[in-house]
C-alpha cells in the first residue's frame, strides 16, 4: 500500500501537497500524521466528502510498501509514521521546501526545492505530466501557495510560485474563495492589485533563458 502524509498539525500546503501528490501517485491514499491545524478542519467540514484524508488509525502501517512525504523531512514531525523509517522493503520518497535540518528522513527519492510552498513544486510536476487539473484542485493548491508565502509576499516567494499561481488561475482555480479559508496580511485592494499582476503576468524569454 503506497501511503502519503505529512507533518502534525497540517497546514494548507501540507494538505493541497498530499491531494497533488495523491494524482502523482495512483492508488496512494492521503493520510494525516497527527492532528490538522484548525483553518484546515474547517475547510473540510464545509467540504465533506470531496478530499479523501484519513487518519492514522485507518492506516494498516505493515501494509505500507511505499511512504511518501510531503512537506516535511524530519522524521519527528511525522509521528507515528516515522516507526516505520529504515524497515526493509520501504520505498520512501520526500517532497519539500524547507531548509536542511540536522535528523532527515533517508529516502530513496526526494525532491527538495527552495521554493516558497511545497505545493508548487508538485503542481509544476504535475503540469510537466501532463496531468489533469480540476477547477477545485486548482483552488485548493491556490491556497495552499498563498498560506505558506503569505498571498506571495514572503520573502521566500520565488517566480515559480507565481507561476504556479498563473497557471492555476488559468486552470479555473477560484481566488475570491481563498481569503474565506486563509489569513492574508493584505487588504481588499492590495488583493485586487495583486490579482491584476498575476493575471498579467508573461513569462519571457531573454537571451535564451527563461
Amino acid at each position: 500500500m503506497k501511503v502519503i502524509t505529512t507533518h502534525i498539525g497540517a497546514d494548507f500546503d501540507s494538505l493541497a501537497s498530499m491531494v497533488a501528490a495523491a494524482k502523482l501517485y495512483p492508488g496512494a491514499r492521503a493520510c494525516f500524521s497527527g492532528s490538522a491545524g484548525r483553518n484546515v478542519r474547517e475547510f473540510l467540514k464545509r467540504t465533506p466528502g470531496r478530499w479523501e484524508i484519513l487518519t492514522p488509525s485507518q492506516i494498516d502501517m505493515e501494509e505500507i510498501t511505499m511512504l511518501i512525504v510531503v512537506d516535511a523531512r524530519s522524521p519527528a514531525r511525522i509521528a507515528s509514521f516515522a516507526g516505520i523509517l529504515g524497515r526493509p522493503g520501504l520505498e520512501v520518497h520526500v517532497y519539500d521546501h524547507h531548509a536542511a535540518v540536522q535528523d532527515e528522513i533517508e529516502a530513496s527519492f526526494s525532491l527538495i526545492e527552495p521554493v516558497g510552498a511545497t505545493t508548487t513544486i508538485l503542481v509544476a510536476k504535475l503540469l510537466e505530466k501532463g496531468i489533469p487539473i480540476s477547477p477545485q484542485e486548482a483552488t485548493l493548491f491556490a491556497m495552499g501557495i498563498y498560506e505558506d508565502t503569505g498571498a506571495l509576499t514572503f520573502g521566500a516567494t520565488t517566480e515559480k510560485d507565481f507561476r504556479a499561481i498563473l497557471n492555476l488561475k488559468n486552470l479555473g482555480a477560484d481566488m475570491t474563495a481563498i481569503p474565506a479559508h486563509i489569513e492574508l496580511s493584505l487588504d481588499s485592494s492590495e488583493r485586487k492589485i495583486q490579482d491584476k499582476m498575476i493575471e498579467n503576468a508573461r513569462e519571457r524569454y531573454i537571451n535564451g533563458a527563461k
